[in-house]
């Protein structure tokens, strides 16, 4: 039986206090230390508590490292972490652009560290469930996903906050090797992205910040490349209610997920697998690269009068 990994929780605030409380449930990992340079953000759930990170990488035996501190840290503190000989989970995004994201890759790559990039939506039993029915109900026509989300707005802005968990989405379910072109118009509470495969739309996404509320819906709609098997089928994905159903012709199948297994939960345990496995985590790598360049696109999109921005170097570039 493998011994439940040592594990530094960096960054204690909000996110970090959702990360603490599921390390804590786990059996897989034991909560050895905590940093963050607050010192009032702080807490006694760990036998070290420490504001310097470099002291805690270099007196304490640890496994890995979860990091849940503001996205523009993010580069940095991987680096760190890796070259201190540990695995990284890490809060979305890992990096703030494809630059960072490559740089990132190429880090983990000379020292062998695994790199988990925690798209929580991707854990999702929703998300699951749709990958999974993929060629046996048939390719969907048309995608939609709602979700409602009470977590505070991140500083990185609209589309890397909200939208790069749709684009993973997107990355893993809908081919996006074909993406050319993204397009997308943002203003201080919303956002509209277009994504394109030549001159063909094939993804409308929308994100939208409630005005008095943290509550967040996102909704996107798909038109998958893939051969239609079921030409005439349509997936509602509705993750505010945890309901996925699925339309065909005349007759309809609703999925309700009764028991809500935690996202994060499920992503800390598929990193665990992963950690120290002979598992090569290069789609995750990969996808965190596609992911980091099409927000980096769309944002840029955005500030420039929502100019269509090509999409270059789709092969992961080492």
């Amino acid at each position: 039986m493998v011994p439940p990994l040592r594990t530094l929780l960096i960054g204690n605030g909000y996110f970090g206090s959702l990360y603490r409380e599921r390390i804590k449930e786990s059996a897989h990992y034991e909560l050895t230390a905590i940093v963050d340079e607050d010192a009032t953000k702080l807490t006694d759930d760990a036998m070290i508590v420490s504001t310097s990170l470099a002291d805690a990488l270099g007196s304490i035996d640890l496994d890995v490292a979860v990091i849940a501190t503001p996205p523009s840290t993010h580069r940095v503190i991987i680096e760190r972490c890796f070259a201190a000989g540990l695995h990284v989970f890490c809060a979305k995004p890992g990096g703030l652009g494809s630059f960072e994201a490559h740089h990132i890759a190429k880090v983990a790559k000379k020292h062998d560290r695994r790199l988990f990039i925690d798209y929580t939506m991707m854990s999702a039993p929703e998300s699951n469930t749709i990958d999974q029915q993929f060629n046996v109900l048939g390719e969907p026509v048309l995608m939609q996903a709602i979700r409602n989300v009470v977590t505070p707005a991140k500083p990185e802005g609209i589309v890397f906050d909200l939208m790069s968990h749709d684009l993973a989405c997107f990355y893993t379910m809908m081919t996006p090797e074909k993406i050319t072109h993204v397009q997308c118009d943002t203003s201080d509470t919303a956002a509209i992205a277009y994504l394109y495969e030549g001159e063909r739309c094939v993804a409308m996404m929308n994100a939208s910040y409630e005005a008095r509320t943290p509550k967040k819906e996102v909704v996107f709609f798909i038109e998958p490349r893939k051969p239609i098997t079921n030409p005439r089928m349509k997936l509602v994905w509705n993750q505010a209610e945890r309901v996925v159903s699925v339309h065909s012709q005349s007759k309809q199948l609703d999925l309700h997920f009764i028991k809500h297994p935690d996202p994060i939960m499920l992503a800390l345990a598929r990193f665990h697998r992963e950690a120290f496995s002979s598992y090569t985590n290069q789609f995750s790598i990969d996808q965190h690269w596609w992911v980091s360049m099409a927000a980096e696109c769309m944002d840029f999109s955005a500030k420039h009068d929502a100019e269509k921005v090509p999409l270059n170097d789709m092969v992961f570039p080492f």
